[in-house]
């Protein structure tokens, strides 16, 4: 998984310098190469949670599950506007961008759950993996931009009647 969430870095950085549309089908591959690595693991994933409930290995498997959502958050997120700053490409059909903003927003909820125990239950926090620690970040992001979003939206709405 770090390995997929390596190439999204890449991505990412080769984007700014072109446009979205001609990234796009990299960005697809990188997500279902997450996805699929994500689905080969859950029954290894499972097993170990129930075996060994020791804080090492608790956290690894946090991580795993956080960078995978990060790397859908990532991917997906390129080709949003809300989300990458970045205007809509017109090469982009706005049912794929409508598609990603619900995959992205989706991801960030699974995210946040990863991190209950931490936000809700008292657990302690300084034993989080830094790269976790960034994510949480971009999914404070993601839910902020959607929820002003949203507000912004119904304010023009009540504001049209």
């Amino acid at each position: 998984m770090i390995g997929v969430w390596a190439k999204v870095q890449l991505l990412c950085k080769h984007h700014f310098s072109s446009t979205i549309s001609k990234d796009l089908n990299l960005a697809q591959h990188l997500s279902r190469l997450a996805t699929s690595l994500f689905n080969d693991s859950s029954a290894v994933r499972g097993f170990v949670r129930q075996d060994d409930k020791t804080p090492e290995v608790q956290i690894l498997l946090l991580l795993h599950d956080a960078v995978y959502h990060q790397c859908q958050i990532v991917l997906h997120s390129m080709i949003v506007p809300l989300f990458s700053g970045i205007p809509a490409d017109p090469n982009i059909d706005p049912g794929t961008q409508r598609k990603a903003a619900e995959t992205v927003t989706h991801h960030a909820e699974l995210f946040e759950r990863l991190l209950a125990p931490y936000l809700y239950e008292r657990k302690d926090v300084s034993r989080l993996p830094p790269l976790v620690g960034y994510g949480a970040f971009v999914v404070g992001i993601v839910i902020l931009s959607t929820e002003v979003s949203r507000r912004n939206k119904s304010g023009t709405a009540r504001r049209l009647l």
